[in-house]
């Protein structure tokens, strides 16, 4: 029973901090977070969320993902089709 009073402590707490950031932030980043949540929250695979945590950290992502966004459509199709024939090519050289 104690370790079940623990959890639901935790959770609150937790909940607590969640919605003190949410607070703080502006309404367009509060809709942003929304949607991440709503769609974390859709995916049945806890591991491919973790994934996404970690390449999120990864500085070089994060350099990417600016970088594309600067981009229009058929550009970032362009980079998407490049790195595609990269990683077929580099495949193709490990084996």
């Amino acid at each position: 029973m104690e370790d079940e009073t623990k959890k639901a402590e935790l959770h609150s707490e937790f909940v607590e901090t969640i919605v003190s950031i949410l607070r703080n932030l502006p309404r367009d980043r509060v809709m942003v977070m929304a949607e991440f949540i709503a769609q974390a929250t859709a995916i049945d695979d806890p591991d491919a969320l973790q994934t996404f945590v970690a390449l999120r950290r990864d500085p070089r992502l994060d350099t990417l993902l600016q970088l594309a966004s600067q981009l229009d459509g058929d550009d970032l199709d362009q980079v998407i089709f490049f790195t595609e024939d990269a990683v077929v090519e580099r495949s193709r050289k490990r084996t």
